[in-house]
């Protein structure tokens, strides 16, 4: 059929093909050997040796049973560190950012960029990004852009301010754009991992930054946009006016199922939540606050649960009972929190550094932490949150002699149930490591598609055994062993074999539907 035969000399008014045979001078049919079982109807490929095969993603599925550790220590650097951070980039597969306070280098603000290949862990240079005595560091990667994130970090001297800068990651390389001061003298509020700055799953460039504003001693939350590596914060929304010093230890996280719902956490004489919904783009409005926790309570971190709308762990130190570890679930609707009973899951004293939800499996968080009594192991918690009571696990000291307190995690999004912990002791330990776990997981590994943007070669005419010779309607020609179609609509190959009437990556055009069983190839 000729090129420049328009569609409408094909079809009739009511869209079905026209019983006018055409000479076909574009394509047609012709014979080739099946690689593998070809169903009739199917999309195909030409492969290199002349045979063709079905387009299509394989998968295979994977169980992975607990093993804690999985491998064995890795030194990150010699000599401790403090706050030190890991967080891995959604995006791109099996990379991190180890982020810290250097304390053999006056406690200066530092970063290195790592890649996990299965347990085992390699680093890039440590750049130094701020050359100031700094206690305060965390990062947060934007889950909408490879390769960025966000770093935040308060000064150990009053006089210098909270800063937020934006760091790049190529290869194993980091750099940061010009500093950012966000108040001045204020900290922020990093004592665990979900205060401090959070990126919002559902809006692209949007993070929630907590923090104590130190001039006017309120509670604030400010939302940030990231945008070409600048960042612009809005107004200071209070969540807890004339704060007590000790409120340092609240915190942000916004709920992963809904959009622009924010749970905040302090203590004011009791420990208090508070439901914030975020409108008009950076202003917050506020419900009413509830008690969790009757008395002094410190080292609190809440963590918003993966496919459960409204649901957020929070554990935290109980200070009158020996700051033994505590948790409860909290369920937030709307601006209405409500609490779960409480338990203790931990003898005291043991300082929380955070608690973290799986990004693979529903329900599933972990908590770490210090021991507070010597030898100040690092401890990990693995909890299962169903309904409005935690499910903890046993005891998992994760620590050596050399590997100590004040460690944090982060899960791989890459691979189901596998975290790093990060961490080191005092000034007297004597270096700072890495190690990596597994949880128990199920997960369905898919391996990439057969098909680029120049393989795809026809429609098989019938079903085929493999070595069979194959008859196929070739780009050009006319297949009539379809169904499902809609006339008159440009159907491309997706990636699975499908045909869709979206392009797929790559995009590759299967052509023009003649009927509802019936589409004409597009001519090579």
């Amino acid at each position: 059929m000729s090129k420049a035969r328009n569609l409408a000399t094909l079809l009739t008014t009511d869209g079905s093909v026209k019983t006018t045979k055409y000479a076909d001078s574009v394509g047609g049919q012709s014979t080739f050997v099946a690689s593998g079982a070809l169903s009739d109807g199917t999309t195909l490929i030409l492969n290199s040796d002349g045979t063709v095969s079905e387009i299509g993603q394989s998968s295979t599925s994977v169980t992975y049973t607990e093993s804690i550790p999985a491998g064995g220590y890795t030194q990150v650097k010699t000599g401790s560190t403090n706050a030190i951070n890991i967080n891995f980039d959604p995006n791109t597969p099996n990379s991190f950012i180890i982020t810290y306070s250097d304390a053999q280098n006056g406690g200066y603000v530092t970063a290195l960029v790592g890649t996990l290949s299965g347990t085992a862990m390699s680093f890039g240079t440590p750049v130094v990004v701020h050359s100031v005595n700094t206690n305060d560091v965390e990062a947060a990667f934007d889950p909408n852009t490879a390769n960025q994130f966000v770093l935040l970090y308060s000064n150990n001297n009053t006089a210098n301010p909270g800063s937020l800068q934006v760091g790049t990651i190529s290869g194993t390389t980091v750099t940061f754009n010009a500093a950012i001061a966000f108040n001045s003298p204020d900290r922020a509020l990093i004592g665990t991992k979900s205060g401090g700055i959070e990126f919002d799953p559902h809006n692209a460039g949007k993070f929630l930054l907590t923090y104590n504003d130190r001039d006017n001693t309120n509670l604030v939350c400010r939302i940030g946009t990231i945008s070409s590596g600048s960042v612009t914060l809005g107004t200071k929304q209070i969540f807890k006016s004339s704060a007590a010093a000790h409120s340092t230890y609240a915190n942000g996280s916004y709920d992963l199922t809904t959009s622009g719902a924010i749970l905040v956490s302090y203590f004011s004489t009791n420990g208090y939540l508070r439901a914030g919904t975020v409108n008009s783009g950076t202003n917050i409005s506020w419900g009413t606050p509830v008690a969790y926790h009757t008395g002094t309570n410190h080292y609190t971190s809440i963590a918003s649960s993966k496919g459960e709308a409204g649901k957020f762990l929070v554990s935290y130190y109980d200070t009158p009972n020996g700051g033994r570890g505590q948790a409860l679930v909290a369920t937030v609707s709307g601006l209405t929190v409500t609490v779960g009973s409480e338990i203790n899951y931990a003898a005291g004293p043991f300082y929380i550094r955070q608690a973290l939800s799986d990004p693979n499996t529903s329900g599933r968080f972990i908590i770490v932490g210090q021991d507070g009594t010597a030898p100040y192991k690092l401890r990990m918690y693995v909890v299962t949150v169903s309904g409005t009571v935690p499910s903890v696990s046993s005891l998992y000291e994760i620590s050596n002699s050399t590997y100590s307190s004040w460690g944090q995690a982060d899960f791989n999004p890459n691979k189901s149930g596998q975290l790093v912990t990060v961490g080191s002791g005092s000034s007297s330990q004597t270096y700072t490591m890495a190690i990596a776990h597994q949880l128990a997981a199920t997960e369905t590994i898919s391996t990439p598609t057969n098909l680029t943007a120049t393989n795809f070669i026809g429609i098989s005419s019938a079903a085929y055994a493999d070595t069979a010779t194959a008859t196929l309607n070739l780009q050009g020609g006319t297949a009539t062993n379809l169904s499902g179609l809609t006339a008159g609509s440009t159907y491309y190959v997706q990636n699975d074999g499908t045909l869709g009437t979206s392009a797929g990556n790559p995009s590759v055009e299967a052509g023009k539907a003649l009927s509802t069983t019936s589409i004409l190839l597009k001519g090579i």
